[in-house]
């Protein structure tokens, strides 16, 4: 998202963008991934991004939209190094990531792995957590237990990838 790729360099430009999006489901998503940024400039309005986008969370379907939320909410937890939440949120993603990027390649057979539905978001996701959780095996296992032999492989990439990235970090 725009406001997400802003939100690096200017947090408030990118919160302005994001409360002119009409969808309020994807305003809320966009907030909630530009809230650990944004946290700099005001703690409580983060946090208040951060809790509507949970809140809204259970009422969203099984779709790539609840997954892309998943995965904000697990990110949000990395940063803030509230690991249980982080688990709990990177677990459910995982799970749900899985489910759909099965359903789109049986669905659409031939189609590339690369852009199944929830590959992006899972690589995303997997680099994430091998980067900033205290005990990245917990991803690496996470990995190992995909299904999918291509997922996997492609999931395992990722993790190396933020692996690579904490050793530059610590």
């Amino acid at each position: 998202m725009q406001a997400a790729v802003m939100a690096n360099q200017d947090p408030q430009q990118a919160a302005r963008i994001a409360f002119q999006i009409q969808d309020a489901t994807t305003r809320t998503l966009a907030l909630t991934e530009i809230a650990p940024m944004y946290s700099k400039v005001n703690g409580e309005d983060s946090a208040s991004w951060v809790k509507k986008g949970e809140k809204q969370l259970d009422g969203l379907p099984a779709d790539v939209t609840k997954l892309k939320l998943l995965t904000s909410l697990a990110k949000v937890y990395f940063e803030q190094e509230q690991q249980g939440k982080a688990l709990q949120y990177m677990n459910r993603a995982f799970d749900l990531g899985e489910e759909l990027f099965e359903q789109d390649l049986t669905a659409n057979p031939g189609k590339m792995a690369y852009t199944a539905d929830g590959e992006e978001e899972l690589d995303d996701l997997a680099a994430a957590a091998a980067q900033y959780l205290q005990d990245p095996n917990s991803v690496v296992t996470k990995v190992n237990s995909t299904e999918n032999e291509l997922l996997k492989a492609h999931l395992q990439v990722a993790a190396a990838t933020g692996l690579m990235h904490r050793s530059k970090r610590d």
